[in-house]
Formats: structure tokens, C-alpha cells, sequence
């Protein structure tokens, strides 16, 4: 396959999210909750902030709401303070997707150009990225909360890809979010890479010519293919 450059989503296709925010949940729990808690008691905790996370797209603010009255505190913090606190200690635990390395090496080497467009804020994203150890490999990195602009906004597309001096028709995008990423960037017409696992009841829904992958490193087939 023929192709001009690779554009990554970030959360949960660069990066494992569930696995950090997992981290992050055993963390906020050790330092914030009280000392006696069980085993059992531990695992149902880490299940109600999952779920009221819902993989990130729940505003933190409204994330404190849900969850203040349903834990054990031991020191409480106040909204503020959970949301300032969520955002400095989050980006510590990001963690990297399997096979993630192997794939940005690879790519690396045909010299093919790379880049991302991830959702959030500049601060939380760069350190994630920084976390990671993968800024190298980008061309561009383009973040919402940076530029004004979102998937699945065909702008921020465009602008990837005019940075990055390639043709949209003969560049991947590679993303987990059906609506944000799939359609986003097959509306602004790049080759859209569907990361299975996280929207799966969507998926009837895809645009056609998807390519759908489970682990990032099923690229390297596609692109030598």
C-alpha cells in the first residue's frame, strides 16, 4: 500500500488509557481514601470511577459530582482540587499501547512522515507525549485545546496534512473513536484506520473502505502491503 504519511490519534491508540487511568485510580485511592479498605472493597471503587470516567469523555468537573458522595474519603478535596489534581498526576501513568514502539520504529524507517491529532488540553497532552517518549517520531503534533479546533472538524485534518506536505487521499488515520476519528477523517478525506476495542457497538456505522486493526502493529502488514 502506497502511502504518503501515518496520523495518529493519541488516547487509547498511541497510548493504553484504560491502563492509565487504572494507575491513576490505585494512586488517588492509596492517597485520598481511607486506610482499611479490602481488597473487594478496592476493586468495586476502581469500577464506579471507570465507569463514571467513560474513557475520558466526561468532564472532570462532572466526574467530582458523581463521584464525591459514593467514596470513602480520608482527605477530601473539592472540586478544584480534584481537577487540578486528576490533570497534574494523570499524565505520570500514561502508558504506552502494545506494540506501539515497534510500529513508530518501523514507520520510521521507510521515512514515511508522521503525525497526531489528539483531543484535550496542551499541557495534559504534551506531558503524556513527553511520558511516552514518542515526540521524536512527529512531524506534527496537533492538540485540540491548542488550536481551537476537534475532531471530527475536517479543518484540523487539513491542516495535518498540509503541514505534513502530503496528499489526504494517500494518508492514514488511525483512531479509536468512531465519530471523532473514522468519520472525522474520512469526511476530510484521508484513508481512516479504525483501533478496535472501545466503540465496537458503533461499528456498524463505519464508512466504507475502513481498515480495522486491534493492536497498532497490525499497520506494519498494511503498510508493506
Amino acid at each position: 500500500m502506497e502511502v504518503a504519511a501515518v496520523i495518529f490519534d493519541l488516547d487509547n491508540t498511541l497510548s493504553d488509557r484504560r491502563k492509565a487511568f487504572k494507575k491513576w485510580t490505585q494512586r488517588f485511592i492509596e492517597e485520598f481514601l481511607v486506610d482499611d479498605l479490602n481488597n473487594g472493597d478496592i476493586q468495586t471503587i476502581t469500577k464506579l470511577l471507570i465507569n463514571h470516567d467513560k474513557d475520558g469523555y466526561t468532564s472532570k468537573y462532572i466526574f467530582y459530582d458523581n463521584i464525591e458522595d459514593e467514596i470513602p474519603w480520608k482527605h477530601r478535596l473539592n472540586r478544584d482540587e480534584f481537577v487540578e489534581y486528576f490533570y497534574r498526576e494523570s499524565p505520570k501513568h500514561a502508558t504506552a499501547a502494545k506494540g506501539m514502539m515497534c510500529t513508530l520504529d518501523f514507520i520510521k524507517t521507510k521515512k514515511i512522515p508522521m503525525g497526531i491529532i489528539t483531543t484535550g488540553s496542551k499541557l495534559m497532552q504534551n506531558r503524556k507525549i513527553d511520558v511516552l517518549k514518542i515526540r521524536d517520531y512527529f512531524d506534527v503534533i496537533l492538540i485540540s485545546g491548542q488550536m481551537g479546533i476537534d475532531k471530527p472538524e475536517p479543518e484540523i485534518f487539513n491542516i495535518a496534512c498540509n503541514e505534513l506536505h502530503v496528499q489526504k487521499e494517500s494518508t492514514l488515520y488511525v483512531g479509536d473513536n468512531i465519530r471523532k476519528d473514522v468519520w472525522g477523517s474520512y469526511n476530510a478525506g484521508l484513508i481512516p484506520v479504525w483501533k478496535k476495542g472501545y466503540f465496537e457497538k458503533d461499528s456498524e456505522g463505519l464508512p466504507p473502505n475502513t481498515i480495522s486493526i486491534h493492536q497498532i502493529d497490525e499497520l506494519i502488514n498494511i503498510i508493506n502491503n
